[in-house]
């Protein structure tokens, strides 16, 4: 159900949780057992589900991860970590990323000036040039280190950026959708948002506008409907770029 509310306080609860303790938001050991000593959960357990029962730990300002029962599995050697996506999480140690298995042993090495989430079995990485490419989870890097920036795949194409504009490309790297728009980001629903000239959006993975750009701003569409907003006014839209909720409103908050 969509929610238009007048208030944000609404906000304030889900960053003053306590990320101390035996549990915190999504993060939550099995009864009767405890962390390891002087450890805490991470603050990446209030944004992210642990459904491989591995979850984010801290110690003196290193990371790594416990399962259920509260045994470290991937030791807390590292600086940074991040939630697992399809097998795999992004370590960083001396300013550089790689990646770990569930078993915690580093499948691919710490190379990478950056890395993300893998996504449709690709992850973006970035080079000390600060480009942008995908591996697959061997490591391979399968699309070249090309892009100014990059999102994450979604319905077999992923967003990128050069010289200022964006399109969209495959797993095998072709450009499937030119490189035409001042902004774009990734599909959901089978609909991505573009901008061009400050007016978004929405185009299909065949790149047909099927929503006209004539908004000051969209965001993704999520149960069926997209905030968009106009003339300083906020409502939302279906797939068929319909007003389901008026466009009269000062701003919208997160919805259901």
């Amino acid at each position: 159900m969509f929610k238009i509310k007048k208030t944000v306080t609404v906000l304030v609860t889900a960053f003053t949780m306590a990320i101390s303790g035996q549990a915190i938001a999504k993060c939550e050991l099995d009864k009767g057992y405890k962390l390891p000593e002087d450890t805490r959960f991470d603050s990446l357990c209030i944004f992210n589900n642990f459904n491989n029962g591995l979850m984010p730990i801290v110690k003196k300002d290193k990371h790594g991860f416990v399962n259920q029962k509260g045994i470290i599995i991937v030791p807390l050697e590292y600086d940074d970590v991040s939630a697992f996506s399809e097998g795999l999480a992004e370590v960083r140690k001396n300013y550089k990323s790689g990646y770990v298995n569930e078993q915690g042993k580093v499948v691919i090495p710490l190379i990478y000036k950056g890395a993300w989430d893998f996504s449709e079995g690709l992850a973006a990485v970035t080079n000390n040039n600060n480009k942008y490419g995908f591996i697959n989870k061997q490591g391979k890097l399968v699309i070249p280190l090309d892009y100014d920036s990059a999102g994450s795949f979604s319905q077999g194409l992923v967003d990128i950026e050069k010289k200022g504009k964006y399109g969209f490309i495959n797993q095998q790297g072709n450009i499937v959708i030119p490189l035409k728009y001042d902004f774009a980001a990734g599909f959901h629903e089978s609909l991505a948002k573009v901008m061009i000239d400050d007016k978004w959006g929405f185009i299909n993975p065949q790149g047909k506008i099927i929503i006209p750009l004539k908004y000051d701003d969209v965001d993704n569409f999520s149960d069926d409907m997209a905030a968009v907003k106009k003339n300083d006014k906020y409502g939302f839209i279906n797939h068929q770029g319909e007003e389901v909720i008026p466009i009269v409103y000062d701003y919208t908050l997160f919805f259901n």
